[in-house]
């Protein structure tokens, strides 16, 4: 039976999750808490990673390394960039891009990596079709988007910065860990997909909007999880 890791950044995102499991064991390594057990029929190792690219590298590569996941699936919550989408719509990564990795310096365009085949990460096409099934399915009343979704170590809220990522990258939209976690996944060739609901504009009333909807945003995706746990 396949082993399927579940990362989220959040500790309001993990308590949600992990209540639908049923744990076997649980470990700490390098701060943080690793729960292995099942959801549904499914082996799965549930894991917080905290906020950020390097630590969500960190998690990934210690998820793959220490548990022998056969798939990651991350999930949490997003700011909107292209302007149609709203709060509780759901944005499901065809790849993803740090938006902040600047080596222009060097004639590279922003948020290519020097030396990499690839700066673009892709979620893994297998589960991409299970998440469009779901879609299809109509068994959450959101909107579903799959696009791109851009990654930087920066909280965006405002304007100016959420303009400028959807005039360099046409993301979707934007969040800190989704980029960091493909790239470490693409680098193992471990089949990844990256989920997230939007919370808030990444405007200047987005600390308020994502404070409020972060909990709603956790349901919504519990229940993509578990489609895709089911059907992979």
């Amino acid at each position: 039976m396949k082993t399927a890791g579940i990362i989220v950044a959040m500790n309001e995102e993990l308590v949600y999750i992990r209540s639908m499991m049923e744990i076997i064991d649980s470990k700490n390594m390098l701060d943080t808490d690793f729960y292995t057990g099942k959801l549904g029929n499914t082996n799965v190792v549930l894991v917080r990673s905290g906020v950020g690219k390097v630590n969500a590298a960190s998690c990934t590569q210690s998820l793959i390394d220490l548990h022998n996941v056969d798939y990651v699936i991350n999930v949490g919550s997003a700011g909107a960039i292209d302007k149609n989408l709203n709060v509780g719509d759901v944005v499901i990564a065809s790849d993803l891009v740090q938006h902040d990795f600047d080596a222009s310096a060097f004639g590279d365009a922003l948020g290519i990596i020097p030396r990499m085949e690839e700066s673009y990460f892709k979620s893994d096409m297998r589960l991409l079709d299970i998440a469009k099934r779901f879609a299809n399915e109509n068994i959450l009343p959101v909107n579903f988007y799959f696009g791109r979704i851009a990654s930087g170590d920066k909280f965006v809220s405002d304007d100016l910065q959420k303009e400028l990522i959807y005039e360099n990258f046409n993301a979707y939209c934007t969040e800190m860990e989704g980029a960091a976690v493909a790239q470490v996944c693409y680098l193992n060739n471990i089949p990844v997909i990256v989920i997230r609901t939007i919370t808030d504009k990444a405007d200047k009333n987005a600390i308020g909007y994502y404070k409020k909807f972060m909990s709603q945003a956790t349901k919504n995706t519990c229940g993509i999880i578990k489609y895709i746990l089911n059907e992979y």
